[in-house]
């Protein structure tokens, strides 16, 4: 679900969960036996962003901007 959901973060992918879930069972891509749609639906967006940190091993989920150069607010000279 969040490699079809362009890898977005949990608050953004439990917003549109319904929708994709629906999609995806219309493409055939996904199949769900014993409600695991439903289970999918109901999931808290807190809940998604815990088991994807597990998933992805604990890292941030989104790229980190390199520290090698301190912050423009102290580059800047007044």
């Amino acid at each position: 679900m969040w490699e079809a959901g362009d890898r977005m973060c949990g608050k953004l992918l439990a917003a549109v969960m319904k929708d994709l879930v629906e999609a995806l069972e219309r493409h055939g891509e996904l199949q769900s036996a014993g409600g695991g749609a439903a289970l999918l639906l109901e999931i808290s967006p807190s809940s998604i962003d815990r088991l994807l940190s597990l998933a992805t091993g604990g890292g941030d989920l989104q790229p980190q901007r390199s520290s090698s150069r301190p912050p423009v607010a102290s580059r800047v000279r007044f």
